[in-house]
C-alpha cells in the first residue's frame, strides 16, 4: 500500500474532538497565557519635566507615588492615577519631596527637604493639601492615616540617633530598638502594627522587628545574623531580607502567628543572583523585590519580571518596589539608558500549569502541538471555534509565549473556560525553557513556564484521559486494493464509559493498519525514528506526520502483525526521535 495519510471517518472526527475538548470537562485543570505586546504590559510613568524618576508605594485603587525630577533636576513626589502624573510640591522653605506611601482613601506620607538639610519634614498629603506633620523621615501609612517612619533622637546633647517611630493622630511616638542605637520603621499595617530594622546591642548587626501595642519584638533570621523587615501585609507577613548561614542576603518572608510572634521564616532564594531583597508584600502573599532585576515571588517560586518582556525591549525592570492586594506592581527600570517609574498589569495570585491536550504531560511541549493550560479566571467566559483559521483572542483571552530567545508570539486558541484554555504552540517558538502569559478581559495576567522541545509526542486517548483506550482507527486493505475504516473503540451509554471494539486482523490477503492521533511528533528527524510496538511486538510505521486536516493534529499509520490474532487488550507504545509518549491500548480479536 502507497504509503499516505488518510482522511476521518465520521467516528474519527469525533473521537478526535472529544478528546481535544474531553480535557476541558474531565476535571483535570490546565494553564494559561497571553497575546500582549510590552507596551500592553509594562505602563511608562514618566516623570515631571526632567530625566529620572521611581514608584514607591502603590494603594488598592492602582494609583502610584513615587519621585521624578523636574527639568531643572530637583526632585518632587508625584501621584499617577492611571492617566496623568500630578506634581505634590513641596512645604514651606524646601525645594524636594518624596512620597513614599499612599492609602486607600488617598492620603499620602511623604518628605520635604532641601540641600543640606539634616532631617527632612515629614508631610501627609490630601485633596491636594499638604501638611507638615513633623521632623521625621516618613516610610508607610495605613487606612488609619498612621505614619510610621524615622525621628531623629539626640543623646546627652551630643550624640545624634535614629529611632523607629510613629505619628498617629499628631502625636509622634519614639518605638525604641532592639538594645542598640539606631533604628527604622518601614512598614505599618491597618492593625497598627509596625515593622522595620534595628540594631541590637553591639552595633554590629541589625534584626528585624515588630512592634505591637507597646512592645519591640526581634524576628530572627534566617541563620545568619543580620535581618530587616521592609514590608508588612494586613495578613500579617513581613517581608525583607536576612543573611543566611553562609551570609549571603536573601529575601524573607516571615509569617506572623495571631499574637504577633514567628510562625516561620521562608527563604525566597536570589533566582540566579547572590544577593535579594524583597520590598513588598500584598494580602495573598505575593511578595515584590529585586536581585538587579525585578522580582515577583508567589506560591514558592520566583518569577523574573523581565520575562514579560521581549529580548529587544527598551525596558530593564531593576526593582519592584510595591504590589497591591490586586496584584498590581510598581517600581523602577531603565528605559532607553534613563530610570524611569513603571507600572505593571495585575498578576494573578496563581500560577499555571500548561499540558499536552494528548498525554496530559507537561514535561516537554512541542510547537505547533496541542496544549491545554489549566488555572483560575483564565476567562470571564467559554468559549470555542470551529474555524479553519483559529483566532488568537476568545472571549476576551488571549495567549502569549515568550521563548528561549526572549521573542512573544501569540498563541492560537481552540477553546478558553474560566479554568482552562486549550491552545496551539507557535511554531516559530524556539527550543528551551519559555514563559507563559494569559491575559484576560479584566487585563489579569496569569504566568506560568513551560520547556519547549521539537518533539514532544502525545497519544490521544477515548476518553481524553492520556491512558486507556485509544482514539483511533483501524484501516482494512484487502487483496483487491479496497479500503474500510473500521471503529476500535465506542462509547457503552449502559457502562457510561468507552469500551474497546476488537480489532479483527482477518485472512492473510488482508492488511490492517491502526491509525493513531496525538500532537507533538510531527517535527520527527524522520520516520525511522518513529517506533510502534503493539503488544510488545514491533509494528512498521508506514506514516508519521501532521494529519492535515485539523491544526496541530498529529498521525502515526503502523502495519499490525499478524501474530497479535488473538491477543485480546494489549497496550501500545510510541517513541519519537527519543522521546516515549504516553501508552495507550488497543484490543485484538
Amino acid at each position: 500500500m502507497r504509503e499516505r495519510k488518510h482522511g476521518f471517518t465520521w467516528f474519527g472526527s469525533l473521537g478526535i474532538l472529544l478528546a481535544l475538548t474531553g480535557a476541558l470537562v474531565n476535571g483535570r485543570q490546565p494553564l494559561a497565557y497571553a497575546a500582549v505586546q510590552a507596551d500592553d504590559l509594562v505602563t511608562f510613568i514618566g516623570t515631571l519635566g526632567g530625566t529620572e524618576s521611581r514608584a514607591l508605594g502603590i494603594n488598592s485603587l492602582g494609583h502610584i507615588v513615587g519621585w521624578a525630577s523636574l527639568e531643572n533636576g530637583k526632585q518632587h513626589a508625584f501621584l499617577w492615577d492611571g492617566a496623568a502624573l500630578r506634581d505634590l510640591g513641596v512645604l514651606a522653605s524646601a525645594n524636594e519631596s518624596v512620597a513614599y506611601a499612599i492609602n486607600d482613601a488617598g492620603q499620602i506620607a511623604g518628605a520635604s527637604s532641601s540641600l543640606g538639610d539634616i532631617t527632612p519634614r515629614a508631610f501627609r498629603w490630601q485633596n491636594g493639601t499638604l501638611t507638615d506633620i513633623g521632623a521625621f523621615t516618613p516610610r508607610a501609612i495605613n487606612k488609619n492615616g498612621d505614619v510610621a517612619g524615622t525621628l531623629p533622637i539626640k543623646r546627652n546633647g551630643l550624640d545624634w540617633f535614629e529611632h523607629a517611630c510613629l505619628w498617629r493622630n499628631g502625636t509622634l511616638t519614639d518605638l525604641g530598638t532592639l538594645g542598640g542605637n539606631n533604628s527604622y520603621a518601614y512598614a505599618i499595617n491597618d492593625a497598627g502594627f509596625v515593622a522595620g530594622v534595628s540594631q541590637v546591642q553591639d552595633d554590629l548587626r541589625t534584626k528585624a522587628f515588630l512592634w505591637s501595642n507597646g512592645t519591640l519584638s526581634d524576628l530572627g533570621a534566617l541563620g545568619g545574623n543580620s535581618s530587616q523587615a521592609l514590608a508588612l501585609s494586613n495578613t500579617n507577613q513581613v517581608a525583607g531580607v536576612s543573611d543566611t548561614a553562609s551570609g549571603a542576603p536573601h529575601s524573607t518572608l516571615f509569617a506572623l502567628n495571631a499574637t504577633g510572634g514567628v510562625a516561620s521564616r521562608t527563604d525566597l532564594g536570589a533566582l540566579d543572583s547572590s544577593y535579594s531583597y524583597a520590598y513588598a508584600v500584598n494580602g495573598k502573599g505575593q511578595t515584590v523585590g529585586t536581585n538587579g532585576h525585578a522580582l515577583l515571588w508567589q506560591n514558592g517560586t520566583a518569577f523574573d519580571l523581565n520575562s514579560l518582556l521581549p529580548a529587544n525591549s527598551d525596558w530593564v525592570l531593576q526593582n519592584a518596589a510595591a504590589i497591591n492586594d490586586n496584584g498590581q506592581i510598581a517600581g523602577w527600570g531603565t528605559f532607553q539608558g534613563s530610570t524611569y517609574a513603571f507600572a505593571l498589569r495585575p498578576i494573578a495570585n496563581a500560577w499555571t500549569a500548561s499540558v499536552s491536550a494528548a498525554s496530559y504531560d507537561g514535561t516537554k511541549l512541542a510547537p505547533e502541538s496541542i496544549c491545554a493550560a489549566f488555572g483560575v479566571n483564565l476567562s470571564a467566559a467559554t468559549a470555542g471555534t470551529i474555524s479553519a483559521t483559529l483566532p488568537i483572542t476568545l472571549a476576551g483571552t488571549s495567549v502569549t509565549v515568550r521563548d528561549s530567545a526572549g521573542r512573544l508570539w501569540p498563541a492560537p486558541l481552540f477553546f478558553v473556560s474560566p479554568n482552562q484554555i486549550n491552545y496551539l504552540i507557535p511554531a516559530e517558538a524556539a527550543n528551551g525553557p519559555a514563559t507563559l502569559i494569559v491575559s484576560n478581559r479584566a487585563n489579569v495576567l496569569t504566568l506560568g513556564t513551560i520547556n519547549l522541545a521539537k518533539v514532544a509526542p502525545g497519544v490521544f486517548s477515548a476518553d481524553a484521559s492520556g491512558r486507556g483506550l485509544a482514539a483511533a482507527l483501524a484501516l482494512r486493505v484487502k487483496a483487491d486494493g479496497s479500503q474500510t475504516y473500521e471503529s476500535v473503540v465506542r462509547f457503552d451509554p449502559v457502562q457510561n464509559k468507552f469500551v474497546a471494539v476488537p480489532i479483527d486482523l482477518g485472512p492473510a490477503s488482508d492488511q490492517v493498519f491502526l491509525i493513531l492521533y496525538g500532537t507533538g511528533w510531527r517535527n520527527r528527524s524522520s520516520q525511522s525514528a518513529v517506533m510502534v510496538k503493539v503488544g510488545n511486538a514491533d509494528a512498521p510505521v508506514s506514516f508519521a506526520g501532521a494529519q492535515g486536516s485539523l491544526t496541530g493534529l498529529d498521525q502515526i499509520n503502523v502495519l499490525l502483525p499478524k501474530a497479535l490474532a488473538g491477543r485480546g487488550e494489549v497496550e501500545v507504545s510510541l517513541i519519537a526521535d527519543g522521546q516515549t509518549a504516553n501508552p495507550v491500548r488497543v484490543s485484538i480479536r
